[in-house]
């Protein structure tokens, strides 16, 4: 016989597992384009999603209507809406979940986004240092009380020329930034606007974007881990947002002596090892 709290449990994980299973069911059933998929999940290539990339569950959030509506039509592909709706792929997914996702369903970077060199084909630019980045940069200086100058101005600037990187029409950034409340900053938090829109504007630089989240705590939903074992891969920080990369194994095997002295002064050798500046 199992204990109270032992048949809450179960009943909890049946719960989870049936939600789980309603929401692909709705996904699934909102065109008829996945049918095949439907049928065999299993099917899916390999090729299909290891040398793909897909739009994650929260851009697909920040970009939403009543936010920043813009961003959409311009970084995700027209023909992965998922029978009109954008649909994005939950991050960290452990591997077993991983093997169930409806991969078919998840929108797409747009071509220009994701085009290979050399075929002669519009191709999004390596990007070091945009202009819209600094002006969030000065912006975000004002609001942490480190610099001078009118901050809503700046992001205000950074905007319209995060906008104009990725193409957005004159008229709908114009639109944007008269209508938008998200295009001032009111005093309300204004950190998290800059924060937000500093790892939208990063879209093609991961590494970049990471450290937006590990600086500032933002977007959210990302700078606060995953909380549910069954679904999300924890690794061995507990779920944790990483805070650093580890030390790959060249630097034990070759370095071995000077890495473990490092260790000593930076602490443990894991993703959630604050950075010295970060402590």
């Amino acid at each position: 016989m199992l204990s109270f709290n032992h048949q809450i449990e179960y009943v909890m994980k049946i719960y989870k597992f049936l939600v789980v299973l309603l929401v692909t069911m709705i996904f699934t059933n909102c065109t008829d384009d996945f049918s095949d998929i439907n049928k065999n999940p299993s099917a899916i290539n390999a090729e299909d999603i290891s040398a793909k990339y897909f739009i994650t569950k929260s851009q697909i959030k920040l970009m939403a209507p009543d936010r920043y509506p813009y961003w959409r039509a311009h970084l995700i592909h027209a023909d992965r809406y998922a029978g009109h709706y954008y649909v994005g792929q939950p991050v960290r997914l452990r591997g077993e979940m991983a093997n169930y996702a409806r991969y078919n369903l998840f929108s797409t970077p747009a071509q220009y986004i994701i085009q290979a060199k050399g075929e002669g084909q519009p191709i999004a630019p390596e990007i070091v240092l945009t202009t819209a980045e600094s002006f969030f940069l000065q912006a975000e200086a004002i609001v942490r009380g480190v610099g001078t100058g009118n901050a809503n101005d700046l992001y205000r600037q950074g905007l319209r020329h995060a906008m104009l990187l990725w193409d957005v029409e004159q008229a709908e950034i114009d639109d944007f930034m008269a209508n938008s409340p998200m295009a001032n900053l009111d005093g309300t938090n204004d950190l998290e606007k800059i924060a937000v829109q500093r790892w939208l504007a990063y879209y093609t630089e991961g590494f970049h974007a990471w450290a937006v989240v590990r600086d500032l705590g933002f977007p959210a939903d990302l700078a606060d881990g995953v909380d549910d074992p069954e679904i999300y891969g924890y690794g061995d920080i507990a779920g944790k947002y990483p805070s650093r990369m580890r030390y790959g194994t060249n630097a034990y095997s070759r370095n071995n002596e000077n890495l473990q002295e490092a260790i000593d002064r930076q602490g443990a050798d894991q993703q959630d090892t604050e950075l010295w500046w970060a402590r």
